[in-house]
């Protein structure tokens, strides 16, 4: 992975709350949970105000700094390389706004570990933005932005299933375009009208 400065100042009046409702997405409660890219730590965060086992790695030692400031389990680590982790050590592996950073070689790899990480039966969150998206093309660090096909391909090919895609929302463009439009988007989920590029699926059992 190129490295990079990360600048962490958008989390600036977020806390852990912001970031539970991704916890709510898991079905069952899973835990241990295993966030790839857990900058600052709020999700890990999130996860210990639940009661949830969760660890994180990040590549940018600012942010496990404070993380463990926190006194979240935060570790350093690049996802080039494979994560320091045996088969089947977690439940659930979570990913918001990391894999857009990453080059294509890393991607795969980020996804292939995520699936040997899990347990049977365990699950995976990706949260990124769509190419489509003008706002997430503006953004000098997002160097592997996905659409939806294209990522919903990725899982697929690493061996996931019961993929989920309803989590990405559609652009918002203009009040009277987006009423023709959403009754499109929503029965064919085109990928020019997706401000994500999310999923979440499950290893099989």
């Amino acid at each position: 992975m190129a490295p990079e400065k990360f600048d962490y100042t958008f989390h600036q009046g977020r806390d852990w709350k912001h970031y539970e409702v991704y916890l709510k997405r898991f079905r069952n409660n899973p835990s241990p949970i295993l966030e790839l890219g857990s900058g600052i730590g709020l999700f890990l965060e999130a996860c210990r105000h639940n009661g949830v086992a969760a660890v994180g790695l990040e590549y940018e030692p600012e942010g496990v700094e404070a993380a463990k400031r926190m006194g979240l389990d935060a570790r350093q680590h690049d996802l080039g390389i494979d994560v320091p982790f045996e088969d089947a050590s977690f439940e659930a592996v979570f990913s918001n706004q990391v894999i857009e950073h990453l080059p294509p070689l890393t991607q795969a790899r980020m996804i292939s570990e995520a699936y040997r990480v899990l347990k049977p039966g365990g699950q995976v969150l990706i949260i990124s933005p769509c190419r489509h998206y003008e706002p997430a093309r503006l953004d000098k660090y997002h160097i592997g932005l996905l659409t939806p096909s294209e990522i919903k391909a990725m899982i697929e090919a690493a061996g996931f299933v019961n993929l989920n895609m309803g989590y990405n929302r559609q652009q918002q463009i203009d009040p009277v375009l987006d009423a023709i439009i959403k009754p499109l988007f929503d029965r064919e989920r085109y990928d020019l009208l997706s401000q994500d590029a999310t999923v979440l699926a499950w290893k099989p059992i």
